[in-house]
């Protein structure tokens, strides 16, 4: 079982995040962004619906 990510984990993976959704606006526009494409900018699967 994994064990939980501490606060300053969770901080870096948020900040990852919202870099790679910036980059995605500032280079495609607001309409390229999506979770899909998010999560595979970001190394990361996308949530389930």
């Amino acid at each position: 079982m994994k064990t939980p990510r501490t606060a300053g984990e969770v901080e870096q993976v948020s900040n990852r995040i919202l870099d790679q959704a910036v980059d995605i606006i500032c280079r495609e526009g607001l309409d390229a962004l999506a979770m899909r494409r998010l999560a595979k900018q970001t190394g990361m699967t996308a949530p389930n619906p």
